[in-house]
């Protein structure tokens, strides 16, 4: 039985926008009409259905995080906090587990898409990256928010050369896997033009109807890969409905869409883990995306009811 390590990372400093309220800490908590938070859920899961679940508690921020942010250096604060998130990682990984981080802004993935690349490259296996989003990250400027760059520096293809954070490894362009974008900068769209990254964005999904761009993702993964990581931000979702985070984006994945996909690629055997982002709590006052976030969290343990 697979035994799983849920994180919480709330560095939500390198984003357009923090949150007011620690979002994993809500998402513990239980609904304010009383329904079961995933604190609850876990306790469940762990006692009714023999899951092994264990609540790590959540990557703190350190003194030298604060002292960076402080100074205004953000880029230092996040390589500091990186590591430390990194190392939490790469113990779980170590014990066998499957580590579920919950953000905290996309810049987190240095750490834990970095944790799984060292992890399995130390066993001198291949690993893929499922990047589910509305935005590619691969910005290659020194320009602009640092949640807009992590897939770039992990495949260091940033103008950020200088990063010092963890990294071991890098990601090979061609493992990387874009799915359900639809808002490319110009500087994104040649670099994915001029290296072997492969682009499933929602344009291509509408193209093939869903299930069928499902079906050749898990198709790639299977033949092309020992494992997959994967990172979720919550503005793949459609932002007609779902703006509980910085940059709501229009035609994006519908909530059953979604579950389905975050559920086949966690039950599959090449799965390393995933982390989820830019869940602003403090906009979702009914506490209607939290309940979305729970489903989609429950996913990775195997549930769909």
């Amino acid at each position: 039985m697979r035994q799983y390590h849920f994180y919480g990372a709330p560095f939500d400093h390198s984003g357009a926008a923090q949150s007011q309220i620690c979002g994993v800490d809500f998402l513990r908590r239980s609904f304010a009409d009383g329904e079961f938070g995933l604190t609850d859920w876990i306790t469940i899961r762990n006692q009714r259905w023999q899951s092994q679940i264990q609540d790590c508690g959540n990557i703190r921020l350190s003194p030298q995080v604060h002292a960076a942010l402080d100074a205004n250096q953000t880029y230092a604060a996040l390589a500091h906090y990186s590591y430390d998130l990194y190392q939490a990682l790469i113990e779980s990984y170590q014990q066998g587990a499957i580590p579920i981080t919950f953000g905290g802004d996309h810049a987190i993935a240095l750490a834990t898409v970095q944790a799984a690349l060292d992890h399995v490259q130390s066993q001198n296996k291949r690993m893929a990256v499922v990047w589910i989003d509305a935005h590619a990250d691969c910005n290659d400027s020194t320009k602009s928010n640092l949640h807009g760059k992590p897939a770039s520096i992990l495949m260091r293809l940033s103008a950020h050369q200088d990063w010092q954070g963890p990294r071991l490894t890098s990601l090979a362009p061609q493992d990387l896997i874009l799915f359900a974008q639809r808002d490319l900068m110009l500087g994104e769209k040649a670099l994915i033009d001029q290296h072997p990254i492969t682009l499933m964005d929602m344009a291509w999904i509408d193209q093939q109807g869903f299930h069928h761009a499902l079906q050749r993702l898990m198709d790639k993964l299977e033949q092309e890969y020992d494992y997959f990581y994967v990172t979720f931000d919550y503005d793949c979702l459609e932002g007609c409905y779902h703006r509980a985070c910085a940059t709501p984006n229009i035609g994006g994945l519908m909530p059953r869409e979604a579950i389905h996909l975050v559920h086949q690629l966690a039950q599959h055997r090449k799965f390393i883990g995933i982390d989820f982002v830019e869940y602003l709590a403090d906009r979702d006052p009914e506490e209607i995306e939290k309940g979305l976030m729970l489903k989609l969290i429950d996913a990775v343990f195997g549930f769909r009811c």
